[in-house]
């Protein structure tokens, strides 16, 4: 398997993702899954995250997991034989096709730092996902000496991106700040700008 985020291997990235396990867990429970229901991880990488989501929602629910990285998912696929509803979407998140069914639950987590274009990822899932739709976003707050996380220069502020949010017809629900320097927002799709 290829390497994966600059020379790591998708192993590699998911230690990390267990590393901030206890984040991850937070911020799925956060969303309100319930067994049945449907959840699209936005940027999932080796998916730790749409493992958490798949054990929650059970065989009657569907956990898509969306990522650019080919090897990425082929890893996660191979943790996921168990999970007949966890499904791989191989794309870019500012310009992926929605699966079928209406998903109406989605998780954006540690992505927006990384992105070319984060403001077009919120503008994309604004306009394919369905209205009523709820989920997280969170990131890596901006901070002076950096225990956690990526460099502190390419964090967005959390009222840069609160506005993107608003700005694109998310209401944000509830916001708070998650362990091991993040800050989340929990989100519904309440119109379209």
């Amino acid at each position: 398997m290829g390497s994966y985020d600059g020379g790591v291997t998708p192993g590699r990235m998911f230690e990390r993702q267990g590393q901030k396990g206890h984040v991850l867990r937070e911020l799925v429970e956060a969303i309100g899954l319930a067994v049945g229901d449907g959840l699209l991880d936005v940027g999932s990488g080796p998916g730790y995250a749409s493992l958490l989501a798949a054990e929650i929602v059970g065989p009657t629910g569907q956990v898509w997991a969306l990522d650019e990285s080919q090897a990425a998912l082929e890893f996660l696929q191979s943790r996921a034989e168990t999970f007949d509803w966890l499904h791989i979407l191989v794309g870019d998140a500012a310009a992926f096709a929605p699966p079928a069914g209406g998903l109406r639950r989605f998780l954006l987590s540690d992505v927006l730092h990384d992105a070319d274009d984060p403001v077009r990822i919120v503008r994309h899932l604004a306009q394919v996902l369905p209205l009523g739709a709820r989920g997280v976003v969170s990131d890596y707050t901006p901070v002076t000496e950096k225990r956690f996380g990526p460099d502190p220069r390419k964090r967005i502020p959390t009222d840069t991106v609160r506005e993107w949010l608003t700005a694109s017809g998310f209401e944000v629900l509830r916001s708070w700040e998650p362990p091991d320097e993040h800050y989340a927002f929990l989100v519904e799709l309440t119109s379209r700008s």
